[in-house]
């Protein structure tokens, strides 16, 4: 923003930056030659870019103003101002005039104007190639040469081979408490003597690659300052007085839509009014005018374009004057909004407005000037209605040209124009500044007020180029590989006065590389620079400080912290890290280090790095085999028994997880150190880290082998076959035997189930003998033991379901029957014969019965014994 006073910050999202290029001495070649620069570089514009470049060169010193846009975050200082103090004891009192009675008026007048330095700005631009632009045109003009502003000549192809080696060098930067005592320019005895620019090996490829220097040439003098203010730079050249406010990217806002405000936008600077300038810009005058109300109320004053005879800073009345009254022998030019019908009062200095053709329905325009009283007069022939009234705040473009030869001035406000020969008004104005003719230099201000009538009154600036007397030092920061305009000083002071640069050298950021000072014309000796009348454009080349690197690792800590990296390292080499980004902060928090020193911090930390990448990745890689060596002894421990179960499985796996994921945090650490033996000696180890694999035999978890489990399963399986054959021996041969008569068949059924019984057992036998010796074992051949086959005997051979006994007995039974029938028939058929007593007959039958009831005993005899 614009300050009321000195020293105030000013934030800027623009600056333009001026560079200087030299004149051609000759015709056709040199018209070919400044289009070939204005090609390559579109943004390098000649001070007097008005016209076409001409062989023709006025003494006016060019200025070339670089139109380059910065981040709008840029912070600008306004009026950081220094004095130059006279030597010889001249004093300069509060209000800047000499009280030095031996002080011409004239440089009294200086004093008061150019006094001071005019404030700085940091700004970086994309590249000018203003310099190089002579090398690159003479592909295509071999020799053509151009004359320099101090009459040497510079060749096409080489630029002057001395001026190209005017290079001065330190070799060593000094520190900022280093410069006010050891720092001392190069010598003009120097200029002839190249010196050969020492390089510093860089550890960054990209310094490497822009390690080429420009060429520097000689500096650069003219006797008048030609000078070109943009809207960026416009902080240099202006200052905002009263309730004026604003900044290099908005418009500045003169007065605020409310009664009773007055502000300007103060040119620092007188202007030549013998030499042609430019003022482009656009113009709001609000919405109100005479004759046309908003919300019943009126518009007013206006806004003037004042040229003074005063000191630069010096502002006149508001009211009906509008900046003018108050102010001797000044004049300027008005758009009016309040027409002053009758006189003012006597305060305002001002006379009553003509009342020209509709004076009373409009804003209008008009040339006016103060007379040796300081009364603002505004005659009838220099007023005009305007064609455009203003509405809505809208803004117009508006022109103030003048031209120094005819002193013609011209006022275009949205499209209408307004000229006037000035010549009467310097003549004026010459009564009180005391210069002589032709010498003109006056203030110049841009002026709005309100009173009873209000309006929001803004101007917004494009361009002014315009000439200053006096003497001027411009001092070039540039960078040294790209000729980017890094900064720029220019110091005012008084012909007898001299600049002490000793403290003036030192860039934030940057180390001093090279300067043509010894080559300026007012170079005087040591530090010392002299002002000439005029303007001197004094080089100075830097090399930029690459913190870039530094930064990122800066601003990587805290990342770098929470990896594994940092966490694994041990404690020594996380001090010595931490201690290292202590060092690096404090180097790029320096705004004066040097290369080397950022360089270093940039070393050490990153071999603090990689020394916590390798302790780091040593003690994942020890992790690694702990966990792999926990494995190994857990796999020898459960399987030293012989017999795993899940569970003892699980607790392996669960070792070779921890062995897998701590080999997994080892491998990318050990895979980004640098490559060397000790890289080598972690791969090799982490290559042996293996895990240990046992597999479950004793899925019971019972104690046993699955294995052991089977064998005994089978074997009890194979008993119990057996046994179950052996009772089905039993159960058959209690059933054939259950009648007490054993047939054949039955017989081989038993034997049957017999084959069975030693077959199971004889199977189950060796099943039983191969377990292992214990009580399974015992126990299953016990049972085996009992394992036997049921014998059985045939006693009905004949099948028919009665012991073979039996039948014997009834065979023999039958017989007697038979023998005792046969017999008793016989004697019935003796009877018969002989006809025997009876007695005899009673006797053999009983006989007979006798041995009939013997053979039935012994019938039932045998069938009891066999039911036993």
């Amino acid at each position: 923003m614009f300050s009321k006073a000195r020293g105030t910050q000013y934030d800027a999202s623009q600056t333009k930056q001026r560079f200087s290029i030299k004149k051609f001495k000759f015709g056709a070649a040199s018209v070919l030659v400044g289009l070939l620069f204005l090609g390559m570089n579109s943004h390098s514009v000649l001070a007097d870019e008005s016209g076409a470049m001409s062989a023709k060169v006025t003494q006016a010193a060019e200025i070339t103003s670089v139109d380059n846009t910065i981040n709008s975050d840029t912070v600008v200082s306004i009026g950081h101002t220094e004095s130059i103090n006279p030597d010889d004891g001249v004093k300069i009192s509060e209000s800047g005039i000499s009280e030095d009675s031996n002080i011409s008026s004239e440089d009294t007048d200086k004093v008061n104007d150019l006094g001071e330095i005019v404030s700085e700005k940091d700004i970086t631009v994309p590249p000018v190639n203003t310099i190089r632009s002579i090398d690159d045109a003479d592909e295509s003009l071999e020799k053509a040469s151009v004359d320099n502003t101090r009459g040497s000549e510079v060749s096409g192809e080489h630029q002057n081979k001395e001026e190209q080696d005017t290079v001065y060098t330190l070799q060593d930067t000094p520190t900022k408490q280093e410069y006010s005592d050891k720092y001392q320019l190069p010598s003009r005895d120097s200029v002839d003597k190249p010196k050969v620019r020492s390089r510093r090996s860089l550890n960054l490829s990209d310094r490497e690659s822009s390690s080429q220097e420009i060429p520097l040439g000689s500096a650069e003098y003219v006797d008048k300052a030609h000078l070109i203010v943009t809207k960026n730079n416009m902080v240099d050249h202006f200052e905002v007085r009263g309730t004026a406010h604003g900044d290099d990217q908005n418009p500045v806002v003169l007065t605020e839509d409310v009664s009773g405000q007055a502000g300007s936008l103060l040119l620092n600077k007188r202007i030549d009014m013998n030499e042609s300038f430019r003022l482009e810009g656009r113009l709001s005058l609000g919405n109100k005018y005479e004759g046309y109300k908003v919300g019943g109320r009126s518009g007013g004053d206006g806004v003037s374009f004042a040229f003074t005879s005063t000191a630069p800073g010096t502002i006149g009345l508001s009211g009906a004057s509008i900046g003018l009254g108050g102010l001797p022998n000044s004049f300027g030019f008005k758009l009016d909004t309040w027409h002053n019908t009758s006189n003012p009062n006597v305060n305002q200095k001002a006379g009553a407005d003509p009342k020209f053709s509709g004076y009373q329905n409009g804003a209008f325009g008009a040339f006016y000037g103060t007379d040796a009283s300081g009364k603002a007069i505004t005659l009838l022939q220099d007023a005009r209605r305007l064609e455009s009234q203003p509405h809505n705040n809208e803004f117009k473009n508006v022109i103030v040209e003048y031209n120094g030869q005819s002193k013609n001035m011209t006022v275009i406000y949205g499209g209408q124009i307004f000229t006037k020969n000035i010549q009467t008004y310097l003549d004026k104005s010459r009564l009180t500044t005391n210069q002589s003719k032709g010498r003109e230099e006056l203030g110049f201000a841009i002026f709005a007020s309100t009173g009873s009538g209000t309006n929001l009154q803004q101007f917004d600036l494009t361009r002014f180029e315009y000439s200053s007397g006096g003497s001027y030092i411009k001092l070039l920061y540039v960078d040294d590989s790209t000729g980017n305009v890094i900064k720029e000083k220019l110091y005012s002071g008084l012909t007898y006065q001299s600049l002490d640069l000793s403290d003036k050298l030192m860039l934030p950021n940057y180390t001093f590389k090279r300067t043509n000072a010894p080559t300026a014309i007012g170079y005087k000796d040591s530090n010392t620079i002299n002002f000439k009348s005029g303007i001197q454009t004094i080089t100075y080349t830097y090399k930029k400080v690459e913190k870039e690197e530094l930064k990122r690792l800066l601003d990587n800590d805290s990342n770098l912290k929470l990896t594994d990296i940092y966490v694994n390292a041990d404690k020594v080499k996380q001090m010595t890290y931490d201690d290292s980004i202590k060092k690096g902060q404090v180097v790029v928090n320096d705004s004066f280090t040097s290369q080397d020193k950022v360089d270093d911090a940039v070393k050490i930390i990153t071999d603090s790095i990689v020394a916590l990448r390798v302790s780091a990745a040593e003690a994942a890689v020890k992790a690694a085999e702990d966990a792999a060596q926990a494995g190994k002894d857990k796999k020898a421990e459960v399987e030293a028994d012989g017999v795993v179960n899940p569970d003892e499985k699980s607790a392996v796996d669960g070792l070779n997880d921890v062995t897998t994921e701590k080999k997994g945090t080892a491998t990318p650490l050990v895979d980004s150190l640098p490559e060397g033996p000790v890289k080598e000696a972690l791969k090799a180890r982490l290559d042996q880290v293996t895990t240990s694999e046992v597999t479950v035999n004793d899925a019971d978890s019972n104690g046993k082998p699955d294995s052991q489990d089977a064998a005994e399963a089978a074997a009890e399986a194979a008993v119990k076959a057996a046994e179950d054959a052996a009772q089905a021996g039993k159960d058959k041969k209690a059933e054939v035997e259950a009648d007490g008569v054993v047939n054949p068949d039955e017989k081989s059924a038993v034997d049957g189930l017999n084959d069975v019984t030693t077959e199971k057992k004889g199977t189950a036998t060796p099943l039983v003998d191969s377990l292992p010796e214990g009580p399974v074992k015992e126990a299953l051949k016990a049972r085996l033991d009992q394992v036997t086959t049921s014998e059985v005997t045939v006693n009905d051979a004949d099948s028919n379901g009665k012991p073979d006994s039996q039948d014997a007995a009834e065979a023999a039974a039958e017989a007697a029957v038979k023998a005792a029938e046969d017999a008793a028939q016989a004697g019935k058929d003796k009877k018969a014969e002989v006809e025997l007593p009876s007695t005899g007959e009673i006797n053999t039958h009983l006989s007979l019965f006798g041995i009939i009831v013997l053979l039935i005993s012994t019938l039932m005899y045998g069938s009891k014994k066999k039911e036993d």
